[in-house]
């Protein structure tokens, strides 16, 4: 049983310190919610031991997946202040508030049933996470998802591949005064479509449980940050 920390809009739970990396379900609430995404991401954090972040309002009331404006500032604020916070408790933020080591944010989203493709990997392009990054999480969500949901059709910043919010937690929001933590900070949205949520929910969890884990063995094989051209940041 997770034991979340609450506060006006958002539940979270800090995680393993062995394990830079969260995910979230910022549109888990009705009306309009992304059906079962909070239960994903809560037996994701059961199952890996990182950490996680749950909205506790609707994107109607504030929506965590655009820019801040006058109705959701006060939400994103409280947003930014946990992955910051999350951040210093792994230890892995230097004095301008960079990360210091490949960090993995997962954004667990739901859309409806489409007849072309039954889930989307958004990166905005490839400007919320390195290009490097991104090759490997493309390749290793392929290969771990034939394991346990064969047969589907998946696309890559095609439709649904995120708002520019989703570069801010990386490059900044210069409008807002917000820095972001810099190219080492990697944000990917999953879209799953309404069939696979409730079809195959479990199949996603292990999915997502594989690659944070896998995630954690390339952070420790990973050169030295500071010498590594392949973590600077792409813009498209």
């Amino acid at each position: 049983m997770i034991s979340f920390k609450y506060l006006d809009y958002l539940k979270y739970k800090l995680g393993d310190r062995q394990l830079n990396c969260h995910v979230d379900a910022i549109h888990a609430k009705p009306p309009k919610s992304d059906l079962y995404t909070e239960e994903i991401v809560v037996e994701v954090m059961e199952k890996t031991g990182c950490s996680g972040i749950v909205a506790l309002v609707s994107r109607i009331e504030a929506d965590l997946n655009r820019s801040p404006d006058s109705k959701n500032k006060k939400a994103i604020d409280e947003y930014r202040f946990i992955l910051k916070k999350n951040l210093e408790d792994l230890d892995i933020l230097d004095e301008k508030g960079f990360a210091t080591e490949p960090y993995l944010h997962l954004s667990i989203h739901g859309m409806a049933d489409r007849p072309d493709f039954e889930v989307e990997i958004g990166t905005f392009k490839g400007a919320s996470c390195s290009k490097d990054f991104r090759h490997w999480f493309i390749d290793n969500f392929k290969k771990h998802i034939k394991k346990y949901i064969p047969n589907i059709t998946i696309q890559y910043d095609y439709l649904l591949y995120g708002y520019p919010s989703l570069t801010y937690y990386r490059l900044g929001d210069s409008e807002n005064n917000y820095s972001g933590h810099g190219e080492l900070y990697n944000t990917v949205q999953l879209e799953f479509s309404t069939s696979l949520r409730e079809n195959n929910k479990q199949e996603i969890i292990n999915l997502l449980r594989d690659i944070i884990l896998g995630f954690k063995q390339y952070n420790n094989a990973k050169p030295d940050a500071g010498q590594n051209e392949i973590f600077a940041s792409i813009k498209e």
